[in-house]
């Protein structure tokens, strides 16, 4: 049921980034959560910002990053990045701690709230915002609770890739909401394969899927739970479907190895 809440949700135009990251809470982990409650706490957050007159004068994108930073206490979570609960958007305004597309994803509900236009910003490594109006252009990095500069933008590519060419202006355009959503489902997607915990990884598959039914590479993935559930022939069968259509050299040398191991795995169980 869950998932079929969410693929309505990401039908919709523009997708609602609130609840659909909600929605992916409740579908991965947390079947029973109140939407409605999160939603509230969003719009009490907001009104708070307007008490505090964080709307008042100038710089008022980077007032609000500093409000959410320092006063709300919505902070990037350093010593543990790669821990799930930074994805989960509920976990997030419960916890004060998230990682940039999370904590992007707050700030532009916010922002909206308040009469700022804002839009995310999918940096090569790093997720900020851009809000324009009569200050301008202005990027901020929610993780963080600051202002960025075009040259910082630059140096947070480096100092999250190690990236050392120039800086691509294109990469400051903003990103649509489908996009922001598949990041938030990537993370997951990486930390739930790398962790082998097959059953999340499965859910946040169906979930991208419902997005972008033909990217080869949750075919592989797809593949790779299959064979850790014991599905030897149906992981074998994906993968000669993911070889088809796979331009990546490495990869699918990769992918043949593997591929001979799980028919070896599936003749042993005939």
């Amino acid at each position: 049921m869950t998932l079929t809440r969410f693929h309505h949700a990401i039908r919709k135009t523009p997708i609602n980034l609130v609840d659909s990251a909600l929605l992916i809470a409740q579908s991965v982990a947390y079947p029973a959560l109140d939407l409605d409650a999160y939603r509230r706490q969003i719009k009490a957050i907001a009104e708070d910002a307007a008490v505090h007159q964080v709307m008042v004068g100038r710089d008022r994108a980077e007032k609000l990053a500093l409000y959410l930073h320092e006063t709300v206490g919505l902070r990037g979570n350093v010593m543990a990045y790669e821990d799930e609960r930074n994805s989960f958007l509920n976990d997030v305004l419960e916890r004060g701690l998230g990682i940039p597309i999370t904590l992007s994803i707050i700030y532009i509900a916010i922002a909206e709230q308040l009469g700022l236009r804002a839009r995310g910003v999918a940096l090569p490594g790093h997720f900020i915002v851009c809000v324009s109006g009569r200050d301008g252009e202005q990027y901020i990095d929610p993780f963080n609770g600051a202002r960025l500069t075009v040259r910082e933008c630059a140096q947070r590519v480096k100092e999250t890739t190690g990236y050392e060419g120039s800086f691509r202006p294109e990469w400051l355009n903003p990103a649509d909401n489908k996009t922001i959503i598949m990041r938030v489902l990537n993370n997951l997607r990486y930390i739930y394969l790398q962790n082998e915990r097959w059953e999340q990884a499965e859910t946040v598959l169906a979930s991208l899927r419902l997005i972008d039914p033909g990217e080869p590479t949750y075919v592989r993935d797809d593949a790779i739970i299959q064979f850790n559930h014991g599905n030897y022939y149906a992981a074998a069968q994906l993968l000669e479907g993911y070889l088809a259509q796979s331009d990546d050299d490495v990869d699918t040398a990769m992918i043949r190895v593997t591929l001979g191991q799980m028919l070896l795995q599936w003749a042993k169980l005939n």
